[in-house]
């Protein structure tokens, strides 16, 4: 019986130049880039503003492409209390929990003022656009487990690498984090809107809020009642315009009889709450207030001669106002269940 001889050196040989080809075929593919651009919004979590650091230890640029705002590896795993590695052979990006969450505050000491390289890539990524380089063929892991890291969509978002360092989506690690994101937009098409992530509130806290914003809008009300005659009204002598102050003043003070939520989501809008009324409102009219005491300036010349001074006084209304409103349209599953 004739035995049959293997060429295994052969074989091998054979196999090692067309792995080499193949190789060399994927090295001369182009890499596929696209551009995105700078987003300006702020990232509010738990009521606090948020600021990124990336892999270099530098300011992180916040990216948006396809209508998806991304961060840099570096601050998720930051949020998700894991360090990240991006390993460019096997394309793979893996998150290993272990430590402890961390949402890095605006304007934070550990993170160094920009260069003024820095601050050229950032105009240049705003105005003209930042070059990326997408990376479809990227795996994600977290814990040794594959992770699909999606838009608001719910489809897998892609992945990119800008200046070596991958990119992932803000909604998706927020969600990861156990926690809701929402966009804010108030329609304004020169405005890009913020993105706030919080978690849900207990029905504790729900009622909490059902019920400061309830009484809050009740004084809106009342205080736009009181502005409505100091705007447009008949009566514009003196007299009548500071005992008009002194009820305005009384009912702001009812302002801080609020009952305050605890809940992290409503953080922004007590303050804003506070602002709009207790500083901005408050202070305005007492300068109005001071030139007609001390006649430099009469309540009627001040209507004739410089009323956005008053009407002014309404737009602080209007936004306290809208920081009421605005919980309901984040929350609006704790109003569905009265």
């Amino acid at each position: 019986m004739r035995t049959r001889k293997y060429r295994i050196p052969a074989l091998l040989c054979a196999l090692a130049l067309l792995c080499a080809f193949n190789v060399a075929s994927a090295a001369e593919q182009p890499v596929a880039t696209a551009l995105a651009r700078q987003w300006t919004g702020d990232v509010i979590i738990h009521g606090e503003y948020t600021s990124f650091l990336n892999g270099r230890g530098r300011a992180g640029i916040r990216l948006v492409y396809h209508d998806t705002v991304y961060m840099p590896l570096h601050s998720a795993g930051e949020w998700l209390g894991c360090t990240t590695r991006w390993n460019p052979q096997t394309r793979t990006v893996t998150f290993q929990s272990g430590s402890t969450p961390y949402f890095r505050p605006y304007q934070d000491p550990e993170s160094p003022p920009l260069s003024e390289e820095e601050i050229q890539l950032w105009d240049d990524a705003y105005f003209k656009g930042a070059e990326i380089q997408l990376c479809p063929d990227v795996t994600v892991r977290m814990d040794g487990k594959p992770l699909n890291l999606l838009n608001a969509s719910g489809e897998i978002a892609p992945l990119f690498l800008y200046r070596e360092e991958i990119y992932v989506p803000i909604r998706s690690i927020g969600t990861l984090c156990g926690l809701n994101v929402f966009w804010r937009w108030n329609g304004n098409p020169q405005s890009v809107g913020d993105i706030l992530i919080y978690a849900t509130p207990t029905e504790t806290e729900a009622e909490e809020i059902r019920t400061y914003v309830a009484e809050g809008l009740r004084l809106c009300g009342e205080l736009r009642e009181l502005l409505e005659p100091v705007v447009s009204g008949t009566d514009t002598s003196d007299a009548w315009f500071l005992a008009q102050c002194s009820l305005l003043y009384a009912k702001m003070d009812e302002f801080k009889q609020l009952p305050i939520p605890t809940a992290s989501c409503t953080l922004e809008a007590v303050r804003l709450m506070e602002r709009g009324i207790h500083t901005e409102l408050k202070t305005s009219l007492e300068g109005c207030e001071a030139e007609t005491k001390s006649g430099q300036l009469s309540f009627a010349a001040r209507r004739e001669r410089i009323p956005s001074t008053l009407t002014d006084l309404v737009i602080w209304v209007d936004i306290v106002e809208d920081s009421f409103t605005g919980l309901q349209t984040l929350l609006p599953e704790i109003w569905a269940e009265v």
